[in-house]
């Protein structure tokens, strides 16, 4: 399951903050469906970078920051917004 590979890869990359990012990922489960959630594991690995920063910039780029004002601190909205519009520049451009 791409979940069990991307916090695998979460531990490996980023082990001092294994346990905030897994509490800042299962936060995310209240207001995202699990399959968005898996769609945006399978972007942090196939790009390996496993992180909540990743995976909530891919989520803001995927489903708009009108939810992810509902949802993410608004003093961390403007990083991943930054962060979305780099994804998306990267997919658009064909980089991954």
């Amino acid at each position: 399951e791409i979940s069990s590979i991307f916090f695998e890869r979460l531990r490996v990359q980023k082990p001092r903050y294994v346990y905030p990012q897994c509490r800042k990922i299962g936060s995310l489960k209240k207001h995202y469906a699990k399959e968005i959630i898996a769609d945006g594991m399978r972007y942090c690995v196939e790009v390996d970078i496993c992180s909540a920063f990743e995976l909530c910039s891919w989520l803001v780029y995927k489903m708009g920051e009108a939810l992810a004002k509902r949802v993410l601190p608004p003093h961390t909205i403007k990083h991943y917004k930054i962060r979305a519009e780099e994804i998306r520049k990267e997919l658009n451009d064909g980089r991954y």
